[in-house]
């Protein structure tokens, strides 16, 4: 038999942790001396003591821990535990990786231009909103436009329209077409650094993929939206 220091010490556990094991009904002393209110453990109370931490280790609640020592559970109910486990461990691991590649993508903006750009997206969720969709193809922004003037909307009093990719002449519509304009040369740089590194043998493939690099597009503001609150937005 074992004082509670003494088993701590050989358990490898604090005697406050035992205490509350034994309050909760986890782990009770084998005997407590009636005279002095010494606790007492036994070396075989060690398997039970080790089964105990080797499931809090997963992430069981003690409730759940209670249970399985015991016995007061079925195979079917601990599988559907660690199942329930493992999906929130999953869970909180990609939540992770996305912060990670979060981090990684500051720490790259401020290698590249010494410092943090002063605005940042955040994604909110919002009230569903009730909205009108019609689906077609057109070849190209200017049959989008012409559309909308049939349908009798102004630009940009009723509608907003943005282009894609920066087309030269669309800064000369009436009005002015604000549109996303790709950085095409840091695109093609960022590409050939990479397909060299990916073909030189001697770089390790996963190495060559991070970090994470961010190339922003550019948000060219013109008169066919209505931003009032926006002026041109650099690349980030």
């Amino acid at each position: 038999m074992f004082r509670i220091g003494e088993f701590s010490r050989i358990a490898r556990v604090s005697g406050r942790l035992l205490r509350y094991y034994d309050s909760i009904g986890l782990l009770s002393p084998q005997r407590i001396d009636p005279a002095t209110g010494y606790r007492y453990y036994s070396a075989e109370q060690l398997g039970r003591l080790n089964r105990i931490l080797a499931l809090k280790d997963l992430g069981l609640s003690l409730e759940q821990v209670a249970r399985l020592v015991d016995g007061k559970i079925s195979a079917g109910e601990i599988r559907g535990m660690l199942m329930l486990k493992k999906a929130e461990l999953e869970r909180t691991l990609s939540e992770e990786a996305v912060r990670l590649r979060h981090i990684e993508s500051r720490l790259q903006q401020i290698d590249e231009q010494g410092s943090l750009r002063d605005y940042d997206v955040v994604v909110k969720s919002a009230a569903r909103q009730p909205y009108l969709s019609v689906r077609r193809t057109y070849p190209g922004i200017g049959e989008v436009v012409a559309m909308l003037r049939e349908l009798g909307l102004k630009i940009p009093d009723d509608i907003s329209v943005v282009g894609y990719d920066n087309v030269p002449d669309t800064a000369y519509w009436s009005p002015p077409l604000t549109t996303v304009a790709q950085p095409t040369d840091s695109l093609c740089e960022a590409s050939l650094d990479l397909l060299l590194e990916l073909t030189n043998l001697s770089v390790d493939v996963r190495a060559a993929m991070r970090p994470m690099r961010l190339i922003a597009p550019e948000l060219v503001i013109r008169a066919s939206s209505d931003f009032p609150s926006l002026q041109h937005i650099p690349p980030a």
